[in-house]
């Protein structure tokens, strides 16, 4: 029995955990790409155009991302939409700063 207990206590300590690092998740994703933007604009990977689009990508998730937590409440399809729009930006960035120079002749 205290075998039982001791196991449900720490299965109801994970899922905690595991929810509260979830819940901050999408703010850290954010300051991680505007970090990626940033470290791209500082080495050269990024033009000023690229850059500004992958920021303006990244203002309208914050804004939703605001707008969504301004009733208090964030709902699961909420975050999973808001992951989505973050890993596409994410995708984004990936290719805006490894992308190719082409030689035209």
């Amino acid at each position: 029995m205290r075998k039982t207990v001791v196991v449900f206590l720490a299965a109801v300590v994970l899922v905690a955990v595991a929810a509260v690092a979830y819940a901050d998740s999408i703010p850290d994703k954010i300051s991680r790409q505007e970090a990626r933007i940033g470290q791209g604009i500082t080495r050269g990977d990024l033009s000023r155009g690229e850059a500004d689009i992958l920021t303006r990508n990244l203002n309208y998730i914050k804004d939703r991302y605001y707008r969504m937590i301004s009733d208090g409440t964030m709902t699961q399809g909420e975050r999973h939409r808001l992951s989505r729009m973050l890993e596409n930006n994410s995708q984004m960035i990936y290719r805006k700063r490894h992308n190719a120079v082409r030689q035209l002749y």
